[in-house]
């Protein structure tokens, strides 16, 4: 990995390195060493940190790949985009009927296993019989 220092993009202080990968050669059936180079530009201005701002990638496999941040403003959005439309209408309607009945029709079952009342409804639990003697 190798530290390319600062740079101003689209007006971010950005900080950059640089990876190279060799692919030795016959490891994925090539004849010769790959040789492939990535860049990324981050940020470094507080509230921004961490940002990609410019990636740029040469694998002779794939080919050249240069992404770039553009047309970056920190300005506060124009508060027109968060506006209803001039004819939005707010409707209450009461929520449809669910398809399932609720759990309150379902009938009560009188002293189920769980309730502490239950258990005069159950034998105690009785140790096995020992092994056979051989």
């Amino acid at each position: 990995m190798e530290d390319l220092g600062t740079e101003t993009i689209q007006g971010i202080e950005a900080r950059g390195h640089r990876t190279i990968t060799t692919i030795p050669a016959g490891k994925i059936g090539n004849d010769a060493p790959i040789q492939r180079t990535s860049e990324m530009w981050t940020a470094i201005a507080p509230g921004l940190t961490g940002l990609v701002v410019r990636q740029v990638t040469d694998d002779p496999q794939v080919g050249t790949m240069n992404k770039e941040l553009v047309n970056f403003t920190q300005a506060e959005p124009d508060a027109a985009v968060f506006q209803p439309p001039a004819d939005y209408e707010i409707v209450n309607k009461e929520a449809p009927t669910p398809a399932c009945p609720s759990t309150a029709s379902f009938p009560t079952v009188p002293n189920p296993p769980w309730s502490e009342s239950a258990g005069q409804n159950f034998a105690p639990i009785q140790e096995p019989p020992p092994p056979p003697e051989q």
